[in-house]
């Protein structure tokens, strides 16, 4: 299923390479080196074959442009999954001015309410 991930905790290029380690199912270099494991390269085309999509959002970030982003996936790739990862890391502006929890959580709740609309 087309696939749409937003890590706004870990930036996607270690993502990606854990991701690409798991979906290769063991290390992706020689133990104790930087040298790449023969075959990697056709693993990875495997991989990048999956219909799956980044967001290129990191931290912080307005759910109304996370919104945007969604419905553009849904466009251009027929895009039926959202991964957001993490939620708290997405709306980490909020509650910075002295809002405290209580506007956290009101702000997590609100986030929710768009995305399911």
């Amino acid at each position: 299923m087309n696939t749409l991930w937003g890590s706004f905790e870990v930036k996607n290029s270690r993502l990606v390479k854990k991701m690409l380690q798991q979906y290769y199912g063991q290390p992706l270099h020689k133990p104790g080196t930087a040298e790449v494991i023969l075959g990697i390269e056709a693993v990875a085309d495997r991989f990048q074959a999956l219909p799956l999509h980044f967001m290129t959002f990191h931290g912080g970030s307005e759910t109304d442009h996370v919104i945007d982003a969604m419905d553009f996936a849904v466009y251009a790739h027929d895009t039926e999954y959202f991964i957001i990862d993490n939620l708290q890391f997405m709306l980490s502006r909020v509650g910075r001015s002295g809002g405290g929890f209580g506007d956290r959580f009101e702000q997590q709740d609100l986030a929710i309410e768009k995305f399911r609309r």
